[in-house]
């Protein structure tokens, strides 16, 4: 019993032991067979793994035994990290894929990056530290990546905080790139908003720099087209300094062509000498050129009101003299007219100050009696020339000392006559002869020598007004030379001192005297007629 219980026994253990050899005989040849039980790897599935932004090693292998060894040593660096993927190929079953990546006689392991790219080709079997070192490699260059990333990152906006958006641009489009490959979508998105910002930036800045030289060219109207179009782009990216300044140019393109066209008249103006009707539009154009911001153009017309100003004071002044003139207040005339002057040489008016200087000697003349003076309007011609005057006397008192004369010789004759008659009764004929004969002779000598004395006088006041004639057309003439090519602003200069001559004449000097040279007086009221002409020839300019 006991033997047949062994028997049994050692027969179970045999057969145990058959059953542990064989199942061990198929664990070694199964191995053998693997080949032809796996199955082939879709191209899609190494293109995944390729692009999910891990490490992915390819393991391209044959049935010998080392591939399992190195098999065994990548399974285990695999598992080893977290972003590392391992693919094993069997090139029996997968010709199309080792074609694809080239490979040659197996064993071969190809390493790839986070981004897809081939890190490292390994041929043969090599140790587990060289297979480490290898896929730590290709991690280094994901980390790599991320610190590209972000470096363009960082500098692109450095770029577009201080305006250089062409250079920002690039950057940004570097960074997302990179971002895309390291599936960061947040950046990823940050990147192509700034790259939009960039464009609009790019193109508004492109039409202002377009608009900036139509501008400074002189062409308005295109440069507030291109104004608007860059305010459109720099409306995309919200930047009101920008915008404001686009809004600003425009306004001046719209304000300067007609500033500059009452500028050109202002010069006109003040070149023909009309300051009071160019100091307003020197004031318009002082507020329009701060309006647009122009501070070289508001100094320049501030410079030119100030000149205006200037002018304007010497004229009244000016104006003042040739009053004052008119009215005989010589010495206040030679004040207004040297106020003038001193404005006139500040200004560098030489001319104007010539002119003025001119003045303050004739009025200083006038002032001092060394040559007639122009008479008041209201005064009479004897309070004119002082000369005229006492001539005028003295022959007055020769024709009232002749009638005198006369009438004193014409009463002797008749006392005398009387006187005859009465004697004649007590004289003898001959004695009354000699008495009629003795008696008149005093009284004709007398009434000869009043009328030569009165005839003489008469001569010599006769040279006189014709002296004084011809000296008046002399100062008509000088009237004359001086209204060549008159200024507007010398019209009340020159209409005072035409008053004055023309009043002088007036009471002065009459056609109704035989004694007057009618040819002289008729030659002087032509010539004062002219000076008439060009008065009003003047005024219509003023």
């Amino acid at each position: 019993m006991e033997s047949d219980t062994f028997l049994s026994n050692a027969f179970d253990i045999c057969t145990m032991r058959r059953h542990i050899v064989k199942v061990c005989i198929c664990l070694l040849i199964l191995p053998l067979f693997l080949p032809s039980l796996a199955c082939a790897i879709d191209s899609s599935e190494i293109d995944e793994a390729l692009d999910d932004g891990n490490v992915t090693i390819l393991f391209f292998r044959d049935e010998s035994s080392v591939c399992g060894i190195i098999m065994s040593m990548l399974s285990d660096i695999s598992s080893s990290y977290d972003d590392v993927d391992l693919i094993e190929i069997f090139i029996s079953d997968n010709a199309d894929l080792a074609d694809r990546f080239e490979v040659g006689e197996p064993p071969e392991v190809l390493v790839f990056d986070g981004f897809g790219s081939l890190h490292e080709r390994i041929t043969g079997a090599r140790s587990r530290t060289f297979y480490e070192e290898s896929v730590q490699g290709a991690l280094a260059a994901l980390e790599n990546m991320n610190a590209s990333a972000d470096k363009f990152y960082q500098n692109a906006t450095i770029f577009f905080d201080s305006g250089k958006y062409t250079n920002a641009l690039q950057n940004f489009t570097m960074a997302e790139e990179l971002y895309v490959e390291l599936d960061n979508v947040e950046r990823t998105l940050l990147c192509r908003m700034y790259i939009q910002k960039c464009n609009n930036y790019i193109t508004a800045h492109d039409h202002l720099s377009q608009a900036d030289e139509l501008f400074e060219d002189g062409e308005y109207e295109d440069a507030a087209l291109e104004y608007d179009i860059a305010s459109t782009y720099f409306d995309k990216v919200n930047d009101e300094e920008l915008i404001a300044y686009c809004s600003q140019q425009i306004g001046r393109c719209e304000l300067i062509p007609s500033a500059e066209d009452d500028f050109s008249r202002v010069q006109v103006l003040m070149d023909s000498g009309r300051y009071g009707t160019a100091r307003p539009l020197l004031v318009s154009l002082k507020d329009t050129y701060a309006a647009i911001g122009d501070a070289e153009k508001e100094e320049t017309v501030s410079q030119l009101l100030t000149t205006c100003d200037l002018y304007l004071e010497a004229d009244a002044y000016v104006t003042s003299g040739s009053s004052a003139m008119s009215e005989g207040n010589y010495d206040i005339a030679v004040e207004e007219y040297t106020a003038a002057r001193d404005i006139y040489t500040d200004l560098g008016d030489s001319d104007k100050a010539s002119m003025c200087t001119q003045n303050i000697t004739l009025a200083q003349q006038y002032s001092n009696s060394q040559t007639p003076a122009p008479p008041e309007k209201d005064e009479e011609v004897l309070a004119l020339d002082y000369r005229y005057i006492a001539i005028g006397a003295t022959a007055l008192l020769v024709i009232l000392l002749s009638i005198v004369l006369y009438r004193r010789s014409s009463k002797a004759s008749r006392d005398s006559g009387s006187a005859m008659a009465r004697l004649s009764a007590g004289l003898s004929s001959t004695e009354l002869e000699q008495v009629t004969e003795q008696e008149p002779e005093p009284v004709e000598e007398n009434m000869e020598q009043a009328h030569d004395t009165f005839l003489l006088h008469r001569d010599s006041i006769f040279e006189t007004k014709n002296t004084l004639l011809f000296q008046f057309s002399q100062w008509v003439d000088e009237l004359l030379n001086e209204m060549e090519g008159a200024q507007p602003h010398q019209y009340f200069f020159f209409r005072g001192r035409f008053e004055s001559l023309q009043a002088f004449f007036t009471r002065s000097f009459s056609s109704d005297e035989e004694y007057i040279d009618q040819r002289l007086l008729s030659d002087v009221r032509d010539r004062l007629h002219e000076c008439q002409s060009r008065l009003n020839d003047l005024m219509d300019l003023v």
